[in-house]
């Protein structure tokens, strides 16, 4: 599975998921949805960004997890 978590009122944290061949995944990617002048989203835009987590510090994989975060 994956694991989503509001990071603000136009951001949304994803991590991990499954592969096509049913393996744990490791990536991270922002969702960022519209209005927001400071990245050029005009009100009905969204962008995807994958995070680059830098070598050691990634997480490995994982199966039956959930997320939070903290204000």
């Amino acid at each position: 599975g994956h694991a989503a978590v509001a990071l603000s009122a136009n951001q949304l944290l994803l991590f991990g998921g499954r592969g096509d061949d049913g393996a744990a995944l490791n990536d991270c990617w922002v969702l960022g949805v519209g209005p927001e002048e400071a990245v050029g989203l005009g009100p009905n835009d969204a962008l995807w960004l994958r995070l680059q987590v830098p070598p050691g510090q990634q997480l490995e994989g994982r199966r039956a997890f959930f997320a939070g975060a903290v204000a």
